[in-house]
């Protein structure tokens, strides 16, 4: 699945019934992306941290393109890729959003959205206060156990993380 551009910052938000939370401060990159409100408090904190391995069992259907989503409550999402493969720290390619729909041909996924919006933000209320370096989930793997994360704001913004691990999810809502 592609996820080159970063259109805009919607307000919108989703609830995912009960004991799901939400899915809120959304933009639009080739499809609605959300920050899970996990606890569903309609803010950002630890209660929406969650495990790669719960995110295994939520993950459980695949597409016929080859990514797994998840199904919850209706809406199919998944989590964006890393969309980097190189080694250390991604250089910025000049992707700014401007003209709005610019297409990103060099990155994917998260690299694609921290080159759109810049190195050292993160789209919209994810990038402030106490927000602004929270580690998230990627899908793609980097080792047995382990997936890779993405923090918005840091010097080097890609790690990889054991599954047992609790961060941050981002997801995207298919169509």
């Amino acid at each position: 699945m592609v996820q080159h551009v970063l259109f805009k910052m919607l307000n919108c938000s989703i609830d995912l019934g009960a004991g799901n939370g939400k899915l809120i401060s959304s933009f639009q990159s080739d499809g609605a992306l959300y920050y899970w409100d996990k606890d569903g408090n309609d803010g950002f904190g630890d209660g929406d941290k969650v495990t790669y391995n719960i995110l295994n069992t939520l993950l459980a259907n695949s597409h016929a393109e080859g990514y797994r989503y998840a199904a919850i409550n209706g809406k199919n999402l998944v989590i964006p890729v890393l969309g980097y493969s190189g080694s250390g720290q991604p250089s910025q390619t000049g992707i700014d959003n401007s003209p709005v729909g610019e297409i990103n041909t060099t990155y994917d996924g998260f690299a694609a959205m921290w080159d759109a919006i810049g190195t050292t933000l993160a789209p919209g209320e994810w990038g402030s206060g106490s927000t602004r370096y929270k580690t998230f989930w990627t899908e793609s793997p980097a080792a047995v156990d382990k997936h890779y994360t993405f923090e918005f704001g840091a010097t080097m913004p890609i790690a990889s993380s054991e599954d047992i691990n609790a961060h941050w999810v981002v997801w995207q809502v298919l169509p």
